[in-house]
């Protein structure tokens, strides 16, 4: 089964697949291990920044994630971080909490999408 290319391009990791030292993993592979190491307390510092009301850290936490998925490929949830980017730089309370549930969404579809990507690594 293919993983819709708004989720993960396609093209994007067949590059960074092909992106290997012998013996190791694909380059997909470790980024991809990186994201979802680290992404886990991004989302919980852009969920506290929510939380206080602070847009300019928001806003912050935000880019910083639309940087990591442009680097994997994941598009619709980079688009979706630079929406929650956007709305908190013009400090807009009334986009962004449903800015923040859509990169939640996206979080959670991108975390399918390298569940399904890591058993065709693995096969």
């Amino acid at each position: 089964m293919e993983v819709p290319d708004e989720i993960l391009e396609l093209r994007h990791i067949v590059q960074l697949k092909a992106m290997r030292l012998p013996g190791r993993p694909s380059l997909f592979v470790e980024l991809s291990a990186i994201f979802r190491r680290e992404a886990p307390e991004r989302m919980l510092k852009i969920g506290e920044a929510l939380e206080r009301r602070d847009s300019e850290q928001l806003a912050k936490y935000a880019h910083a994630m639309v940087g990591s998925l442009a680097t994997l490929g994941a598009r619709r949830m980079q688009k979706a971080a630079r929406a929650l980017e956007q709305a908190s730089l013009a400090a807009d309370w009334l986009s962004i909490p449903s800015a923040h549930l859509h990169l939640l969404e996206c979080w959670r579809e991108l975390e399918q999408a390298f569940e399904q990507q890591s058993r065709e690594e693995s096969a």
